[in-house]
């Protein structure tokens, strides 16, 4: 299993966040958000809740202990709470889409399509990629 500080790497990156960055955001220096990265500080259990809380994920998931995320609730514009688990890759592709929902037609457009067509486009990317 991972361990705290590549946890906070992952998370910190998924977000676009400069380790400055993260620092501003919670409050704290950003020597301390180097040195937990590189694994030469740990944070006390206060400092492990504010990152917790920051990026919506439980203190177990960010320590190591567990390799999956906790459940996210977010309440729909019509008061609905709406909920699902997340991955790494999933909690980052579903922050992207809370923040740019230009991407969101990418995923309505792929619902419709039929499994060839995905082949297709999977192909397109692949040569986009090289």
């Amino acid at each position: 299993m991972a361990e705290f500080k590549d946890r906070l790497k992952i998370l910190r990156t998924n977000e676009g966040l400069s380790q400055r960055g993260l620092a501003e955001k919670l409050n704290m220096s950003k020597s301390s958000i180097s040195m937990y990265e590189g694994g030469q500080r740990k944070p006390d259990f206060e400092a492990l809740e504010t990152i917790a809380d920051f990026f919506n994920v439980d203190i177990d998931y960010l320590t190591g202990r567990k390799d999956t995320t906790h459940k996210y609730v977010e309440v729909l514009p019509d008061g609905q709470p709406t909920e699902y688990y997340d991955n790494e890759v999933v909690q980052a592709v579903t922050d992207r889409l809370r923040t740019n929902p230009e991407y969101g037609l990418l995923f309505k457009a792929a619902a419709d399509l039929k499994p060839e067509d995905i082949e297709l486009v999977q192909k397109f990317i692949e040569r986009m990629s090289d």
